[in-house]
């Protein structure tokens, strides 16, 4: 983390934990339960800190220190980024695509790390985590997230993935259930669907050869289409200017940042039956959080979906609120949060 993230994260802190508290005490929706209640470390070698631990100390008990900063050496074309603020049960969060950790940090980050030790991650192939390419599936994204997580010695964590990220927290939970507490899945793309812009505009840069050279010739187009998408995901909102501000374009325009998205893209086509997550297999709390506005990924035919097909979850439909409800809403998403680790220290 740089300086300036430093103090802008500090200034954030203080300022979002005492808004979330007080918009925690007015509930807006009423959940819609997907059933009458809840439904259904080996050590890695060769690690190395590439990122020293970054100090900011917090004036007040509201105010969380950032711990550190790190990416860790995972081996060839391979890296892991973090950054973990708080103290307490893990808490890791998940982007979805054309992000970074820096989306948690313009959100509810500061609001979280009141719940717990929160460590915000770069997924593989986004922002300063490395993956070697054709590894755009949500297993291998669960697998080097395993790997990663391992490294900085976090612990059967509660995942809050978004959108693109559920999908690979799924196939975490379904591959290593008994190192997942509890999932947080926000507006979430939980099952391989056809999607016509990601398909047809931006897959065809994971081809070999013609991919790459695509992807490095396309960032003066790829901005205006970007600028415009995220006024969609916002919807009906409009971006915040901070996030705006922060939003960053020389990671996400990066052409093997570009790529990277591709290959995602490329892995939920309906066709890719090595993507379908066996829900039956995630034995873990389950809260799912959806937008009845939502322009990005419909909620009926993924959230609701999810929440109905998972053994143990629950549903909690915003109605108005679009694809970024963890900034137009972070009261909801503290809520349920904290309904998971509750429902975990019963255990």
């Amino acid at each position: 983390m740089d300086p300036d993230e430093r103090s802008d994260f500090e200034d954030r802190a203080e300022h979002a934990s005492a808004a979330a508290r007080s918009e925690a005490a007015n509930a807006i929706a009423k959940p819609e339960t997907a059933s009458s209640g809840w439904k259904g470390a080996a050590s890695v070698l060769g690690v190395a800190a590439v990122a020293a631990a970054v100090v900011a100390k917090a004036t007040s008990s509201n105010k969380h220190s950032v711990e550190e900063a790190r990416t860790v050496d995972l081996g060839p074309d391979r890296s892991f980024h973090a950054l973990t603020a708080g103290t307490g049960p893990d808490i890791v969060l998940v982007h979805g695509a054309f992000a970074t950790h820096r989306d948690w940090l313009d959100g509810p980050f500061a609001a979280l790390a009141e719940l717990g030790r929160v460590t915000a991650i770069d997924r593989a192939g986004h922002g300063l985590s490395r993956r070697p390419r054709f590894e755009g599936g949500p297993r291998a994204q669960a697998a080097h997230m395993r790997e990663g997580l391992t490294a900085l010695g976090v612990v059967r964590p509660v995942f809050v993935a978004h959108s693109f990220g559920a999908l690979s927290a799924l196939s975490f939970a379904e591959q290593f259930s008994a190192e997942v507490a509890g999932l947080v899945l926000i507006a979430p793309l939980a099952f391989p669907e056809f999607r016509p812009l990601e398909h047809s505009f931006f897959a065809p840069r994971a081809l070999p050869f013609v991919g790459p050279f695509w992807a490095n010739i396309a960032p003066a187009f790829d901005r205006p289409m970007l600028e415009a998408h995220h006024r969609i995901m916002f919807s009906p909102d409009e971006p915040p200017d901070t996030w705006k501000a922060n939003y960053p374009w020389d990671q996400i325009l990066d052409p093997a940042a570009i790529i990277a998205n591709a290959e995602d893209f490329s892995a939920v086509h309906p066709w890719r039956l090595d993507s379908y997550v066996d829900l039956d297999a995630v034995r873990t709390p389950v809260q799912v959080l959806t937008g009845t506005g939502d322009l990005i990924i419909e909620d009926l035919r993924q959230g609701l979906v999810v929440a109905d097909r998972l053994p143990d979850a629950v549903l909690t439909r915003l109605e108005g609120v679009g694809h970024m409800l963890h900034h137009s809403r972070p009261d909801a998403l503290v809520s349920a949060v904290r309904a998971v680790l509750e429902r975990v220290r019963l255990e």
